[in-house]
């Protein structure tokens, strides 16, 4: 089993977390669009990877990580 990547299980739990009940319902139903827009920036955006992935402690790479799983989280919620 390969370990869990704690920068990436953060954003996520404290993201999800903020989710009303409406807006977690959104996310249920839109999950196929919730994984693709997560592979694609997991594929595109290396300042994101960094954010993840080495000094994830870094002030400005916690706020560039946390903003952007929000951002990709209002746009499958408004989609």
């Amino acid at each position: 089993m390969k370990p869990i990547n704690k920068a990436l299980f953060e954003v996520w739990s404290v993201e999800f977390a903020k989710l009303d009940e409406r807006q977690r319902n959104k996310i249920n139903a839109n999950y196929k669009m919730l994984m693709k827009e997560f592979i694609n920036l997991m594929n595109n955006d290396n300042k994101f990877i960094d954010s993840i992935t080495s000094s994830t402690g870094d002030r400005t790479r916690v706020i560039y990580r946390f903003k952007t799983i929000e951002n990709l989280i209002q746009k499958v919620i408004t989609s």
